[in-house]
């Protein structure tokens, strides 16, 4: 690809990126304010989001950190990096709402940066009210366990029985590579989809309507992150952003920006 074009893709991404932020009802959590604004750790509720950052442990910390290591535009200069400090299976977690734009009852999309540092345990992202280990309430659960990513189709025990490793993601996770995971979620029929790039390598990875793990569960809107009760893995994310669903500028930056990295990928 010619230099000018590389550019002027980039440029259009930008473009899109900062419009669909400035069109999302929800305030996108990009960590760059003070620790007493809406996307700062001990910050307050506000601009869609019912509830500051909250957690179940002081054995589970969350820290907003500088010189990130995302290279995503609009990343900017900080990141929030999850950390367990012992195997308590709690989370971190905010819960987002319907405000005008928005309703979270209709189908909606979460996405965010991620960036793993470990790969001998797990992390969970999932949906359930309250915070907390998941126990049978839970919606949509996505894990990155080990080096692979993991999605929970449907399962009405306790257990987790129902889990499947999404196609193409065993051995998927590389330390310190940045993934763009994008969850697009259809409430009113219990489904769920996942798409994973892996930005740095230039590959993705996907999973169709998967199902809640309870087809009785609403979602909640808490955003729990979470490293499990086994071995501790420590992970970050930026730009956590919820919208209604995407507007055609928003698809089309990111899908240039898939297009770039993976023809990038190709021709390195």
């Amino acid at each position: 690809m010619k230099l000018s074009t590389y550019l002027l893709a980039i440029a259009m991404l930008v473009v899109a990126w900062a419009s669909l932020a400035q069109a999302a009802p929800i305030q996108v959590l990009s960590f760059e304010g003070q620790p007493t604004d809406v996307d700062g750790y001990f910050g307050v509720a506000g601009n869609g989001w019912a509830t500051p950052w909250e957690d179940d442990s002081p054995n589970y910390e969350g820290e907003i950190r500088s010189e990130n290591p995302f290279t995503f535009p609009g990343a900017g200069d900080h990141y929030f990096n999850f950390q367990g400090t012992s195997d308590n299976a709690q989370s971190i977690h905010r819960t987002y709402q319907s405000v005008p734009g928005l309703d979270i009852t209709q189908p909606h999309q979460i996405s965010f940066l991620y960036r793993q540092h470990t790969n001998n345990g797990f992390a969970r992202i999932y949906d359930l009210a309250g915070g907390g280990n998941l126990g049978t309430a839970a919606a949509w659960i996505l894990m990155a366990e080990g080096t692979d990513f993991v999605i929970f189709d449907s399962d009405f025990g306790t257990g987790f029985t129902a889990r499947d490793t999404i196609p193409g993601g065993e051995d998927f996770i590389v330390i310190d590579h940045e993934y763009l995971i994008t969850i697009d979620i259809r409430p009113g029929d219990g489904r769920f989809d996942v798409v994973i790039d892996d930005l740095t390598a230039g590959t993705s990875i996907s999973y169709e309507d998967a199902r809640f793990r309870n087809q009785g569960t609403s979602v909640s809107g808490t955003i729990n992150f979470n490293d499990g009760n086994g071995n501790l893995t420590n992970f970050d994310i930026d730009l956590l952003t919820v919208i209604p669903e995407p507007s055609t500028l928003a698809l089309l930056g990111l899908g240039m920006a898939a297009a770039l990295v993976r023809r990038r990928g190709r021709t390195a």
